[in-house]
């Protein structure tokens, strides 16, 4: 059985003359992306950012980080309003299930 985004692998184990067992664990990566709406927004607006997994489904719950300072929550659709309070050049980041 496939499924779209999902690659088949195959395992080959060698196995002398007496039974052995293995054990194999299927994970979903752990990776997350951060895309904000707009490259640039004037001091006192705000920038809508949107957080998704590896299979670019949405991550509720992440934290947004503005200059390393927690400022905002994803919602269900992954999506949140981050608060740009000054002028100059800032760094917005996400955390979400220790990644």
């Amino acid at each position: 059985m496939t499924k779209d985004g999902y690659e088949r692998a195959a395992l080959s184990v060698a196995v002398g003359e007496s039974a052995q067992s293995v054990d194999l664990e299927i994970a979903r990566e752990t990776q997350i992306s951060l895309s904000l709406a707009e490259d640039s927004v004037d001091a006192g607006d705000s920038v809508t950012a949107m957080v998704t997994d590896a299979y670019g489904d949405p991550v509720a719950g992440a934290t947004l980080l503005l200059d390393g300072e927690a400022v905002a929550e994803t919602d269900a659709d992954g999506t949140a309003s981050v608060p740009v309070e000054s002028g100059g050049e800032h760094t917005v980041r996400a955390r979400a299930g220790g990644t």
